[in-house]
């Protein structure tokens, strides 16, 4: 694929900056695989969030990435997220 490099879009995904928001059981797969794509150079894996603050400092430590402070500080290192949450928080209902 090729992809304009310009400020708003890097020249190449390893140039994306990626967190993962969630480290439950499918959270740690998502950081599992985003560390393996870093390491081969197919992604920038930065960081992760999770509100179990002591399983993400291990995840962060294991993986070598950072484990952000809130999710404001994940969404503002990255230039994209995998939210991986339960299901239950996947919809927001509409204000009446």
């Amino acid at each position: 694929m090729d992809l304009m490099a310009t400020a708003d879009h890097p020249a190449n995904a390893n140039d994306v900056k990626v967190s993962v928001i969630g480290t439950g059981s499918l959270g740690k797969e998502h950081v599992r695989i985003y560390s393996q794509l870093h390491k081969a150079k197919r992604a920038n894996f930065v960081g992760l969030y999770d509100v179990a603050q002591d399983t993400a400092r291990k995840l962060a430590d294991k993986y070598g990435v950072r484990a952000f402070g809130s999710v404001e500080e994940a969404a503002q290192a990255s230039d994209a997220i995998s939210i991986v949450t339960p299901t239950t928080t996947h919809f927001f209902p509409a204000p009446l």
